[in-house]
């Protein structure tokens, strides 16, 4: 998974077994939604890779997403200045 431009996040799912995903839709609908659940299990860490890359590593698979560690503690701020 490669970083991309600012205005977009890419991101990847990948469950061990397919038995995890609880529901995969794609909808037909002007919206074109996508919704995707799942059982990750237990976290067992979450981790940012190369300074990109937020990776949260689960029991039964991992969930990664394009940002970094700038975008990351932005959102953080904000987040305390909400409260």
């Amino acid at each position: 998974m490669t970083h991309s431009s600012s205005d977009s996040s890419r991101f990847s799912v990948e469950l061990q077994k397919k038995e995890y995903v609880s529901e995969l839709v794609l909808s037909m609908e002007p919206r074109n939604t996508v919704l995707i659940t799942g059982d990750l299990g237990k976290i067992r860490n979450i981790t940012l890779l190369e300074e990109m890359v937020l990776e949260f590593l689960g029991t039964n698979g991992r969930i990664r997403l394009d940002i970094t560690i700038d975008e990351l503690l932005a959102f953080l701020s904000h987040l305390q200045d909400d409260s």
